[in-house]
């Protein structure tokens, strides 16, 4: 090509160069180098569109390079992380299930590095924490059982006392029926108080005992008192309540109540539900008191019985929101309410086995 070789004679005596130019309607780079020695020159033309091509291609491999890189970068960044963050959140999520009181719950973590060492420390911990606690329960529970039955080993002597004194009273003037019915109601009673290791009984129980006592009390208190019973839903009659938690309050009633002016004082016995609570009311009106603030305060020597004793038992068995309220006044009668949460045995089962 005789315009090529006059455009290279130009640009001599350069030994290398490169340049453009337009042959068969596209743009071709061309090359040359030039051996003095050999005195020949070398030309070489190349189209720029298959420059282009295989630059395209080049880049195209970089960028799935790069990208390749990247991924693989990220997911090498990935693994790290959630090798890092996933016991972290086991962790947390078992910190606040601790928290909450779901102490069976364990972090899994079976890789051997320092975060599963923590977890076996936390672990550990839980196990701890759940061994004092069910001591702990056990022992309460062997307090409250053993304080329950201090006060029911006082309660019964007091009852059995003052009705022997009642039926000595009486003997000891008269040698009639009336022992024989005193005596065949003392029978009841402790056959029902006594020998039933129970430490709950239904209120139906509770009551026909409550009508023993009443039977024993007529020998000494005769025609000073009547009693009734009322209550609107006999189902209430099957709740399970603790045993002997009514006498001390009849018998406060009889002894204290009962007027020397001849009168018959009334004793009304009332049960019903209220707000998920069983509530029992023994109302007389007979002579009433002035009730004093710490008349039905808990008494750590547990030496005093009577009134007290029940609002304790109360409180042992059920908590502090239960009990015992007195609320009287001198020459208006007496009232006491007795507040228990309904209670029937298959609860009570429920209970003992969770």
């Amino acid at each position: 090509d005789k315009e090529l070789l006059q455009n290279i004679q130009t640009r001599l005596p350069k030994k290398t160069d490169s340049f453009s130019i337009h042959e068969n309607g596209q743009e071709q780079l061309v090359t040359y180098i030039y051996n003095k020695n050999l005195n020949q020159l070398f030309v070489y033309t190349m189209p720029y569109h298959y420059i282009n091509s295989e630059v395209h291609t080049l880049l195209k491999r970089i960028l799935i390079v790069a990208v390749f890189l990247v991924l693989l970068c990220i997911g090498i960044v990935s693994a790290v992380y959630l090798g890092i963050i996933s016991p972290i959140r086991s962790m947390l999520d078992f910190c606040r299930k601790l928290s909450a009181g779901n102490l069976s719950i364990r972090i899994r973590d079976d890789h051997s590095d320092e975060l599963s060492d923590l977890s076996g420390s936390m672990n550990h911990m839980a196990d701890t924490i759940e061994n004092l606690i069910s001591r702990q329960k056990e022992q309460e529970k062997k307090k409250r059982e053993l304080e329950l039955q201090m006060l029911q080993y006082q309660l019964n002597p007091h009852f059995l006392f003052n009705t022997l004194n009642s039926l000595r009273f009486v003997a000891a003037m008269h040698k009639d029926q009336i022992v024989s019915d005193g005596i065949q109601a003392l029978s009841s009673l402790l056959q029902n108080t006594l020998t039933n290791k129970n430490e709950y009984i239904t209120i139906r129980e509770e009551l026909e005992n409550l009508e023993n006592y009443f039977s024993i009390l007529r020998i000494r208190y005769a025609g000073s008192f009547e009693y009734s019973f009322h209550t609107e839903d006999e189902e209430l009659l099957s709740c399970l309540v603790p045993k002997l938690i009514l006498q001390p309050l009849a018998e406060n009633s009889v002894m204290h109540g009962s007027s020397d002016d001849g009168s018959v004082m009334e004793i009304l016995i009332t049960c019903w539900e209220e707000n998920e609570c069983v509530i029992i009311e023994l109302m007389d009106n007979g002579k009433g008191f002035e009730v004093t603030p710490a008349a039905l305060e808990p008494h750590k020597d547990r030496k005093k019985i009577g009134v007290s004793n029940v609002n304790d038992r109360i409180q042992l068995n059920f908590g502090r929101e239960y009990g015992l309220k007195i609320d009287s006044h001198p020459g208006m009668g007496t009232t006491c309410t007795l507040t228990l949460p309904v209670l029937y045995a298959d609860m009570l089962s429920q209970n003992s086995d969770t």
